[in-house]
């Protein structure tokens, strides 16, 4: 399957003046002074978290980010989108391993240590987008089943994926993988290519109807000079797209140029959606080393983040295996079963036997699990959300997971 990454949300709301138009050089955006930019690299440097010059496009190296969480069989190898959280000010990667199954992490973008949530289940494609929007709901792409081209609920505690209230997005005809959502103008904003014309549309998406109305159309993006001067680059493409709180876009352009690895590299650029104006920045790359310069290709680019001062330091500290913080992995077989008491212990809560346990599965899971008197049976394979409380005397306590139910 071929995959082109795309990163953060979609835009809705913002009168826009003209369909078609080649985009004009002009001065890049500022960024506000209160939010950061950054890259997380996915081919040469696999995992590194890079703080960007929004100026110069200048990296300066945080950390590393993905590694092989405890109690679990997933080995990232790619990192395919990334999304920043307003409301709790947490930032998010979606990763995949060499089977092609993906995961969701936390990742701190002050220390570039990442925190494995849980692998995914029940996804019904290839997720290559994924943006969250001004209350805090977590989008990704996805199809549902019958051909069409949805928006997905993906939970950031649990990695469980919904398709329950997922958007069927009409009115745009070619497949996006690219979207971002712009908090100040509380809009969805999709990006995607025109097969014929190679042209990069953008639309605006109703997330209350799924309609998408085309807003613009990328015509002849500028080439961009690679840092390293070794020639311009050409046939320039949009690959990751994220939304400052001025409602002016950043984007990153792989460049199928000259580059120092594979002839290509990533530039970062600005797009404002109101004058209609693209403006590559220079390609990304490290000051300290002037051999390198990102090798973003087809495959493989740098994930793009917005965040806000003083919003990095959300992860635990790893365990020593640098894995991350082992989860709590509870398996359930379809047709078998598991006592709610159990289930309670697992997910860390203290059980005597004068405790009472009371489990709520959610609105969305009931379809992968069903309680039978004292016990939690699987229905299908899926990801089962369930919120326990075990009361013993007067003291009561509640705690939210997920149950994976397998074959």
């Amino acid at each position: 399957m071929k995959k082109t990454f795309g990163l953060t949300a979609l835009l809705g709301g913002v009168l826009l003046t003209s369909l078609v138009a080649g985009p004009a050089q002009a001065a890049p955006e500022t960024l506000p002074s209160t939010q950061h930019v950054y890259a997380i690299d996915s081919a040469n440097h696999y995992g590194m978290v890079w703080q960007l010059d929004p100026a110069t496009a200048g990296g300066v190296k945080v950390g590393t980010s993905t590694g092989s969480p405890d109690g679990t069989d997933f080995t990232p190898s790619a990192i395919d989108a990334a999304a920043y959280n307003p409301v709790t000010k947490k930032s998010y990667i979606i990763a995949e391993d060499s089977s092609g199954k993906q995961a969701l992490y936390s990742v701190n973008l002050s220390t570039g240590v990442s925190v494995y949530i849980a692998t995914f289940v029940n996804v019904q494609d290839f997720i290559q987008g994924f943006a969250i929007d001004n209350s805090g709901h977590a989008w990704v792409n996805g199809s549902d089943g019958d051909g069409n081209r949805v928006l997905v609920s993906l939970d950031l505690e649990t990695g469980a994926i919904s398709y329950d209230n997922a958007v069927i997005i009409s009115g745009a005809n070619y497949w996006f993988t690219t979207f971002a959502y712009d908090i100040k103008n509380s809009a969805m904003y999709l990006f995607m290519q025109d097969p014929g014309s190679s042209n990069y549309l953008v639309f605006t998406v109703d997330m209350s109807t799924g309609n998408a109305t085309q807003v613009y159309e990328f015509t002849n993006i500028p080439t961009v000079a690679t840092t390293l001067t070794d020639g311009n680059a050409t046939g320039t493409n949009v690959r990751r797209v994220a939304f400052d709180d001025n409602g002016n876009a950043w984007l990153t352009l792989q460049n199928n140029g000259t580059g120092v690895y594979g002839g290509s590299s990533t530039a970062l650029a600005t797009w404002n959606p109101i004058s209609q104006v693209l403006t590559p920045i220079a390609n990304i790359y490290d000051p300290s080393d002037v051999t390198y310069s990102y090798a973003a290709n087809e495959f493989y680019a740098p994930v793009l983040l917005l965040s806000h001062t003083g919003a990095d330091v959300v992860a635990p500290t790893p365990t020593p295996s640098g894995g991350g913080v082992k989860p709590v992995v509870i398996k359930l077989k379809v047709a078998k079963k598991l006592a709610i008491r159990t289930v309670a212990t697992k997910l860390g809560l203290k059980v005597t036997t004068k405790s009472t346990a009371t489990l709520v599965i959610a609105k969305a899971s009931k379809k992968y699990c069903k309680i039978v008197k004292t016990n939690l049976v699987g229905v299908k394979k899926g990801a089962c959300k369930v919120t326990i409380t075990v009361k013993t005397g007067k003291t009561k306590k509640s705690k939210t997971g997920t149950v994976t139910i397998i074959k």
